[in-house]
């Protein structure tokens, strides 16, 4: 008896979840390459976001944020209870991304709730990518989206653990802290963050924590199988479709 009303337990709670990410279909003109707008996206602001900062220019930094969220929030629009659940989320957050002060509780509360957005729809999109049967441009632009996605939630986490604990995440290689007075912590750490997720090692900043040395661990590990599984797999499958088409 207890057996049956844990499958039923299962299945109830494996019907919700496809429920949950259930795609809709989107006619409608403008809804186009979702993933490719995304992935645009997220480049703009691994790119923009530090410069905005060494500009010292608050509105560029707003609105390269505040675009990422808007594009993670277009990529779902094809979903209806994964966009509902990320447009409340949405709201507050565009609101706080505009008036928080660096070092602030505000800016706290920012990243954890820019970090749930973010895993969410790293999450969703990860499921739609692996399940996928057949593989289109999009859905590699899809699978690249979830890589910068990453990236940005893991410079989310060290900005949380640096929060927590000052000057126990980063070390620079001359000992000095490589957080300059009024600059904004997050360029730093999105710097940082994809150094770990690349692998690239330059060795000017150090993780000093136990809890940031395991989340670089984590960063270069990903980074790695990521690529050379995830994306070498989906790129394969494409080409050879395309193979499959130029065939007589």
């Amino acid at each position: 008896m207890e057996q049956v009303t844990g499958e039923g337990y299962q299945k109830n709670m494996r019907s919700k979840f496809v429920k949950f990410l259930a795609t809709r279909q989107v006619n409608a003109p403008w809804y186009r390459a979702p993933y490719l707008i995304l992935t645009t996206t997220l480049l703009l602001v691994t790119l923009l976001y530090p410069l905005a900062q060494a500009g010292d220019s608050t509105l560029l930094h707003d609105t390269v944020v505040n675009l990422m969220l808007l594009a993670s929030l277009y990529a779902m629009i094809d979903r209806k209870w994964v966009f509902r659940t990320l447009g409340i989320l949405l709201v507050p957050m565009l609101a706080v991304n505009w008036f928080y002060e660096p070092g602030s509780v505000l800016e706290q509360l920012s990243a954890i709730a820019t970090m749930l957005f973010l895993l969410l729809t790293t999450l969703v999109v990860l499921v739609h990518v692996i399940l996928a049967q057949r593989v289109n441009a999009d859905m590699i632009f899809g699978s690249v989206a979830v890589y910068l996605l990453v990236g940005i939630i893991v410079a989310l986490c060290f900005l949380f653990l640096h929060n927590m604990d000052p000057g126990s995440v980063l070390q620079s290689l001359d000992q000095e802290d490589p957080f300059g007075r009024g600059s904004d912590n997050y360029a730093v750490l999105l710097y940082f963050s994809f150094i770990a997720l690349t692998s690239v090692g330059f060795g000017d900043l150090t993780p000093v924590s136990a809890a940031a040395r395991s989340l670089a661990m984590f960063a270069g590990l990903f980074g790695q199988l990521y690529m050379a599984i995830l994306i070498a797999k989906l790129v394969g499958v494409y080409t050879a479709q395309e193979m499959e088409k130029t065939k007589p």
